[in-house]
Formats: C-alpha cells, sequence, structure tokens
C-alpha cells in the first residue's frame, strides 16, 4: 500500500475509502503520512479514532512530521494530554475556542458527538475504524464530505453495552463495526473504494502464515526468515520450558500445556497464572539474543523486562499473573494486561494465556477470534501460548450451538473453526509440560 492508492481515492468520485489492513502494518502511519497530501493539495482534513489515548499519539505524529502544519487537538475538559505535544498542536476544550484558521482537526468520536466543530471538512479520516460502532461514527460524519476508514477486521469487535438482538439483521445494524456496512450492503457497497494492506510489518515470517487465519484477505510478512528471533540458552534442565525456548531457534510461536485440572472450570487459574509467571522470569534469565527490528543488531541484542508482554482474556487472571510477578520486573516495563489494552501495541516477546485454557463448555464469548488475533499478533519476535492439556479435546467434542438471528454470519460456529485451526498449525511445536 502507498499514498498513491489514497491519492486515487481523492482524485476520484466516491465518497468513502476503506483500508483492510493486517496487525502491524503501518495503519496510524498511512494516515499520518496521507493527510498532509490532502492539505497541500486544498483539502480541509479532520482526524478522528476512539480513544484519547490514539489521537494523542495522532497528534505527536502528524505536529512532528508536518511542523509546517497546524494542528489542534479538540478534546475534553476533564482530559489530561500525558505527553508533549509539539508547538505546532494546540489543545482545545471548548468548540467556541476553535481557532477560524488551522490546517487540521483531530479529536475523539465521543468528544464531536457531544461538543460538535461547527465545520464541513473535505475528508474525515478514521483510524482503527473497526473498534468503532456504526451508531458511533455515523453521527459524526455530518462534518465531512468525504470518508477514509483504515482499521483492521480482525481486532476485537465493538463493545454492545445495550441489548442488540433486536437490530442485529437490520442492514445497518448500530453495534457492527462502521465499515461493514459500506463493504456488505450493495447500495453503499458502490460508493466504496476498497484497498487491502499486503504487507505486515510487525511479525516474524512464519507468524505471519499463523495470523492469516483470521483474515478473509492474503498478506504477507515484511521481515524475511529468521530475520527476527528469540536465541535462548539451555536451562539444562531439560523441562517443558527449556524446550518450549529452544524451539523459538527454528520458529517464533509454540504452545506450552500443562496437565487439565478438572476443578478449575471458569474460575481463575492460579497453577498457570504461576507458570506464566515463572516462564517470564526464565525467558529473561535464559535469551542470549532477541532481535525485534531490522534496525537492531544483525547479531540481536540483550532482553530486558520491557520487551515482554503478557495478556489473558480476564482481568482476574491477569490480576493473579501480575501478583505472582517479580515486582522488580513489573517495576522495570513488564506488562500484563488484556488484549482489549493490548490492542495497538507490541512487545518482541509476548506471554498468552489460551483463551480456552480451563474452559470445557465455551461461550460465544470464549470464542470470539478478535481477541486471540490480538494476544497472537503482538510480538514482533517470539510468542509462548499457555494452556491446559484438554484444549484440544475440547474443541474436538464441543458442538457449537447456533445463536445468531437469520441471515447473520455464525460467529460461534466461525470461531469454533478458527480456534480449532490455530491449535493444529501448533501441533509440531505444541509441548507437554
Amino acid at each position: 500500500m502507498s499514498i498513491a492508492d489514497l491519492e486515487a481515492f481523492r482524485r476520484g468520485s466516491k465518497d468513502v475509502c476503506v483500508v483492510k489492513a493486517p496487525p502491524g502494518s503501518g495503519k496510524t502511519q498511512l494516515l499520518v503520512d496521507a493527510v498532509p497530501h490532502w492539505i497541500h493539495a486544498g483539502s480541509s482534513v479532520i482526524v478522528t479514532a476512539l480513544t484519547n489515548e490514539q489521537v494523542d499519539d495522532i497528534c505527536e505524529r502528524l505536529g512532528r512530521a508536518n511542523s509546517e502544519l497546524s494542528v489542534v487537538r479538540f478534546t475534553s475538559s476533564s482530559h489530561t494530554v500525558d505527553r508533549k505535544l509539539p508547538a505546532n498542536v494546540s489543545v482545545v476544550r471548548n468548540p467556541r475556542g476553535l481557532p477560524t484558521d488551522y490546517d487540521i482537526l483531530v479529536s475523539t468520536t465521543a468528544k464531536l458527538a457531544i461538543g460538535g466543530c461547527f465545520k464541513t471538512f473535505d475528508a474525515m479520516f478514521v483510524d482503527e475504524a473497526w473498534q468503532i460502532g456504526f451508531k458511533d461514527l455515523l453521527p459524526i460524519t455530518r462534518f465531512a464530505r468525504r470518508l477514509v476508514m483504515i482499521g483492521d477486521p480482525g481486532q476485537i469487535p465493538p463493545v454492545k453495552s445495550v441489548p442488540h438482538l433486536r437490530w442485529d439483521t437490520s442492514p445497518f445494524p448500530p453495534g457492527e463495526a462502521m465499515p461493514e456496512p459500506f463493504l456488505r450492503n450493495a447500495l453503499l457497497r458502490s460508493s466504496v473504494d476498497l484497498v487491502e494492506l499486503k504487507t505486515c510489518r510487525r511479525l516474524p515470517s512464519d507468524s505471519v502464515e499463523l495470523i492469516n487465519l483470521f483474515y478473509d484477505f492474503p498478506f504477507e510478512a515484511e521481515a524475511e526468515p529468521q530475520e527476527r528471533f528469540l536465541r535462548a540458552k539451555s536451562s539444562k534442565m531439560g523441562d517443558a520450558v527449556d524446550k518450549a525456548l529452544m524451539s523459538l531457534s527454528s520458529r517464533s510461536t509454540c504452545i506450552i500445556t500443562t496437565p487439565t485440572n478438572r476443578s478449575i472450570g471458569i474460575e481463575t487459574d492460579i497453577e498457570l497464572a504461576e507458570v506464566i509467571a515463572s516462564v517470564a522470569e526464565r525467558v529473561l534469565r535464559q535469551t542470549s539474543a532477541v532481535r525485534a527490528s531490522p534496525k537492531e543488531p544483525a547479531s540481536g541484542r540483550v532482553l530486558e523486562p520491557k520487551d515482554i508482554g503478557v495478556s489473558a482474556t480476564h482481568r482476574a487472571m491477569n490480576a493473579a499473573i501480575r501478583a505472582a510477578v517479580t515486582p522488580r520486573l513489573l517495576a522495570a516495563g513488564l506488562t500484563v494486561d488484556t488484549p482489549e489494552r493490548w490492542q495497538g501495541q507490541q512487545r518482541p516477546v509476548m506471554l498468552i494465556a489460551h483463551p480456552l485454557s480451563g474452559i470445557e463448555h465455551p461461550s460465544g464469548f470464549d470464542l470470539e477470534t478478535g481477541r486471540l488475533c490480538v494476544m497472537a499478533s503482538r510480538h514482533q519476535s517470539a510468542l509462548l501460548i499457555f494452556a491446559r492439556d484438554h484444549v484440544s479435546e475440547t474443541l474436538d467434542s464441543h458442538m457449537p450451538s447456533a445463536t445468531q438471528s437469520p441471515g447473520c454470519p455464525d460467529s460461534i460456529g466461525g470461531g469454533h473453526a478458527i480456534h480449532t485451526k490455530f491449535w493444529q498449525f501448533h501441533r509440531p511445536a505444541r509441548i507437554f509440560g
């Protein structure tokens, strides 16, 4: 994907451009690179995203890369910008305080819906568009004549905070991710330019094959084989952790299973949490070198606590892992959080608890693929997946129940199929603990 694609859309006659992108493909950088082209061509631009953190990041990147442009960060009176923005970025909290002359307005969707902006722009750019519900973005599209939505369709869908079943069969379900009706509905599709990014910059080359399972369009790795790596030295214990770490010399992901404890059920698995915490410490001790980017030395560098991320789908499990990790590692930057909070972030090494571990009768929440996709696509060098050893049996014996409204996609059945493929992908790299 190049700026030329968005330039072709700008010069064309269609009203909407949807950019579908895999994880780590440089979605936000594409936006930051494209917006100045529109400004220099005489177009006025508004940029929006779901969270304050995303908007602050866009403001900082736009401001630093384009010192000649004036950027307005439009925000609420309660939000404190926790980073130093460039001098050409001004923070405005009241719509009446907006200057009469500026180049780019950047704000969250919620602030625009409540505060308005008293102006119609030539184009609205939406970052991480698949995180935003149709009902949240649609009201603010009145502020722009044309719409560019950039996002990752494999991420976690928008939260539906109210009963939604009665609306699921609507041509425009209010809780659905904003780009989806534009791609599915024939009336809207004719007005859409669809662009698919074909390169993942973040992941090691063999991990891209795994993450392709979650997407309906193919993409490739920017990294060459063995360009990104985690090289481990043996502890000479010969246990599952040793085998797993040594296996990462030839691949970037593996699954470590521990015997199933039938008494665990859906309660927080303290035993597995302690295993994950202990392996995080061993990864630091046993790693001889890590390389997460082509900008780093070809021989790699020393792995640090801030290079490690940990994730589980439930907050209670994350709390248990955090409690088991040595405090000095947390203080040094090792991060434990939910997949929702990991969206848009990355680390050289990720350790994750498989969403079906300890679950004998998976629910729609457990089988939802967005969380697994996010957790499995944050790493730049290596991914270690932890689970009880019943997962394969659970997938083989579980019969998914179709609970969707008539005519809607079978998300539970589809989730079961992708989870099964994900597990089968790791069959040669499954390490028994």
